[in-house]
């Protein structure tokens, strides 16, 4: 709660207003359910969004505590997003414009509200000067294209980072600030990962795991390794890689992140001289003796006492949902990412912990915002794919605004003529005639018709035949910011929603 409190006091101090946390706790907090979500504090693409959303519909509908878990130990940048602009660059037919309802050359372009990457709970927000260019830049960039309907508050939305930028806010933070205001994830209490790992039953968890180490590598390791030949996964990275097991030391799904240095490490235990055990992460090094190494919550002391207050022990890849869900979740709420890899969650837990964690389901959505650039790419792509059909059989494509009238015209009148004399063919061969001149005819015909269907096609084909692939992967891009879409708002609801009665 006192995330949440932070957030809600450092939105006040820049003006820029959202929920109090008693409007987002249920009645029966300290009793009820928990419904848990979460993902890292970047910035939204409307799929995450999606989730968020269609989970406070529930929590809402059911009148429980929903908390969003924010995994702020990772790296990388938590102000990144991509935004779309015009390839200048392209030589397009003349022809061909920048509206949305033709294929045009579009081109990603990287941009962050960030100033620099690292831990994604710690990185800085652009200076003022620096958010007001980028501003112009993603507007200029948008307002390219003719006819493209993207978010109209853009101004707006940039000045509260802006103002958020002047009252100290992180990127996380004003991130996460930012989708409350526009109504997502307004309802959760936001919780980070790494003050969950602080919470003592957490520790004492990892302390257990430090204690058996060995044992516990083994068994992850061979139940990955039975999870990717059930589902025909040869990738060995995934759905997690390997831990490493050696003779004298163990990797273990820990990091050690120092928020200080901005940096992680990863965990790794071996045997010390003593015969105890040695563990070592970053600048962390912390020995066990056999009588501690028997002992988690002697384990759990040593750490308590070793760790400095800008360190922190954290879990990482299965081990994140695994400990959310068994000890903290009563419903846990993937996107479609968690809800491939947590089926290997609910196989571990089961085996090494002899309980199956608490179910998951899975929320996700896609949102275009070139929707009609991309139904116009699918379109040419299925009719460049199923271009030699076409070429045999045009027949079966009128009528359908294949081909221009003239041109159907035309190739009703060559389809005609080919049936026909394919007609006297089989006659001819049927009493033993020679049908030598009838074959020259068809092949003729045959060829005439392709001919015509190809110069029509090339007409048509000549804007999807001029995309690149990156053109290609721009306009069908699901990734782009949720505050570019023509609304963040989404029509939602569930079955008995007394919101969906009142739409």
């Amino acid at each position: 709660m006192q995330w949440t409190l932070r957030l809600e006091q450092l939105a006040e101090s820049a003006g820029v207003g959202i929920p109090t946390v008693t409007d987002t706790i249920s009645a029966d907090a300290a009793n009820g359910p928990l419904i848990l979500t979460g993902h890292q504090p970047g910035v939204f693409h409307s799929g995450i969004s999606y989730k968020y959303q269609l989970t406070e519909l529930f929590v809402r509908q059911e009148a429980v505590t929903g908390i969003a878990v924010s995994i702020d130990t990772d790296q990388g940048d938590a102000g990144a997003f991509t935004y779309p602009s015009p390839d200048t660059s392209a030589s397009f037919a003349p022809h061909h414009t920048n509206s949305v309802s033709k294929l045009s050359p579009v081109e990603l372009r990287a941009a962050s509200f960030s100033t620099e990457a690292g831990l994604l709970g710690r990185a800085a927000l652009l200076p003022p000067a620096d958010l007001e260019e980028l501003r112009i830049d993603v507007c200029n960039a948008l307002h390219a294209f003719d006819g493209l309907s993207f978010n109209t508050d853009l101004g707006n939305l940039f000045h509260e980072y802006h103002r958020l930028s002047e009252h100290g806010a992180t990127t996380a933070e004003a991130n996460t600030i930012i989708r409350h205001r526009h109504g997502i994830g307004s309802k959760f209490l936001e919780l980070p990962l790494s003050e969950i790992a602080t919470f003592p039953e957490v520790t004492l968890l990892v302390a257990e795991i430090i204690g058996s180490a060995q044992v516990f590598a083994n068994t992850y390791n061979d139940a990955l390794h039975r999870f990717r030949r059930a589902h025909s996964i040869r990738n060995e990275a995934n759905p997690f890689p390997d831990l490493a097991v050696e003779a004298q030391s163990v990797e273990l799904p820990l990091w050690l992140v120092d928020f200080q240095q901005n940096t992680r490490a990863v965990v790794r235990l071996s045997r010390s001289e003593t015969n105890g055990s040695r563990l070592a992460a970053g600048t962390l090094v912390a020995e066990f003796t056999p009588e501690i190494v028997g002992a988690p919550r002697l384990i759990a002391e040593e750490l308590n006492r070793l760790l400095t207050p800008h360190q922190r022990l954290v879990p990482r890849g299965a081990l994140i949902t695994a400990i959310l869900r068994l000890l903290f979740a009563d419903l846990f709420v993937h996107g479609t990412g968690g809800g491939k890899y947590d089926q290997f969650t609910d196989d571990f837990c089961d085996e090494w912990f002899g309980v199956r964690p608490t179910p998951y389901t899975v929320a996700s959505a896609s949102r275009y915002l070139f929707a009609e650039q991309r139904a116009e790419l699918h379109r040419l792509q299925q009719f460049e794919s199923d271009l030699r059909e076409i070429q045999h059989n045009p027949q079966r494509h009128f009528n359908s605004g294949l081909f221009s009238a003239a041109t159907e015209a035309t190739l009703t009148e060559l389809v005609t003529r080919k049936d026909a004399a394919v007609s006297a063919m089989k006659e001819n061969r049927a009493t033993g005639q020679s049908s030598r001149e009838l074959g020259q005819e068809i092949q003729q015909l045959t060829n005439q018709i392709k001919a015509i269907v190809t110069a029509e096609s090339s007409a048509q084909l000549a804007p999807l035949r001029q995309l690149t692939p990156d053109h290609r992967a721009a306009i069908e891009c699901r990734t782009f910011p949720w505050f570019l879409m023509p609304s963040s708002k989404q029509s939602l609801s569930l079955p008995g929603d007394p919101a969906a009665d009142e739409q």
